[in-house]
């Protein structure tokens, strides 16, 4: 009985991680779109899934941003499409200025957990 709990406390704690602000808010949505405009310099990066101790490490994506879409999926629920696709806010960086950027979750003030508001990537 003790591995089958430890298994599932494992299993959940990977759960919380996924799809923070995948979906988002109208306000959110909105907020989103009005910071993102074409051009800007994004990274994807789920900053959460790089556990060394695992061997997990997650690369980063450059995104140069051609589009920006919200998709209403529901009641005051949305995503958000950069160039076609559905991207959590919580492992997007929009570029500030040099190696630093700013975590888009937290600029449309989006709950998640365990991620940077300021970051650099080299």
């Amino acid at each position: 009985m003790k591995v089958v709990s430890y298994v599932l406390v494992i299993l959940l704690s990977f759960g919380a991680f996924a799809d923070q602000c995948e979906v988002i808010t109208d306000q959110q949505a909105k907020g989103a779109e009005s910071l993102l405009k074409k051009g800007d310099s994004l990274i994807s990066y789920c900053e959460p899934c790089n556990d060394p101790m695992s061997g997990i490490v997650e690369e980063s994506e450059s995104i140069i941003v051609e589009s920006v879409v919200i998709q209403n999926i529901g009641d005051d629920k949305n995503n958000i499409l950069i160039n076609g696709k559905i991207y959590d806010l919580a492992y997007l960086f929009k570029h500030k200025y040099g190696d630093v950027y700013t975590n888009l979750s937290k600029m449309v003030k989006c709950p998640s957990d365990y991620v940077s508001a300021i970051r650099e990537f080299k």
